[in-house]
């Protein structure tokens, strides 16, 4: 187990874990998303701008993949009227790229476990990607967890501290005996504005 949770172990009782970058390892740098977007005139800078901008409110449910980047290329002067081939893709690489798990993450999970800690998954996610990715494809990590928020089953997202907070109801036990675990220094920032332990953690 690292470092960087051992030094909670004494004042925890439950560790809550990020999906993206930390249950899986974050897409690389030749992220076939990235060359998609390049063919339609797209830069990997504007992709990764565009991201930042939008990403949380596809994650809470506000919009779907396709106006995600519809949103992202026009604000960058393109526009993507009938690129419905760029449209049938671009969903399926961007997933894919949120493919590779982590067996170092599941066996902290298994650790935790053992020691009688409870484990849970906070997670920015949109509905598409949880029905059609995670489901099926996580089970060993959901089958440790004894509780799961996915901001869009709720319209919250992280950092709002809402999602925080129902993410400690749901595990049972008060924020301060929580520790965070997510990639995202500003999502580590609001569980700790929200009176978690927190830490960055990237797979």
């Amino acid at each position: 187990m690292r470092d960087v949770i051992k030094k909670h172990l004494d004042y925890v009782d439950g560790v809550v874990f990020d999906f993206g970058g930390v249950i899986v390892k974050a897409p690389e740098g030749d992220w076939g998303l990235y060359d998609l977007c390049r063919k339609y005139g797209l830069s990997r800078k504007a992709v990764d701008e565009g991201n930042d901008k939008y990403r949380r409110l596809f994650d809470r449910g506000d919009f779907d993949c396709r106006e995600l980047y519809r949103r992202i290329f026009a604000d960058n002067g393109i526009d993507l009227t009938g690129s419905e081939e760029f449209f049938d893709n671009v969903y399926r690489i961007d997933s894919q790229g949120w493919m590779n798990y982590s067996e170092e993450t599941l066996e902290t999970m298994r650790e935790l476990k053992a020691l009688g800690k409870k484990v849970g998954i906070l997670s920015n996610m949109s509905p598409i990607f949880y029905h059609e990715f995670f489901v099926p494809q996580a089970k060993e990590y959901r089958a440790l967890c004894d509780s799961e928020v996915i901001s869009s089953h709720h319209h919250i997202a992280k950092p709002e501290k809402a999602i925080y907070d129902l993410s400690a109801k749901e595990m049972g036990i008060e924020p301060s005996r929580l520790l965070f675990l997510d990639d995202n220094v500003k999502n580590v920032e609001g569980a700790i504005a929200s009176g978690w332990r927190a830490e960055v953690y990237r797979a």
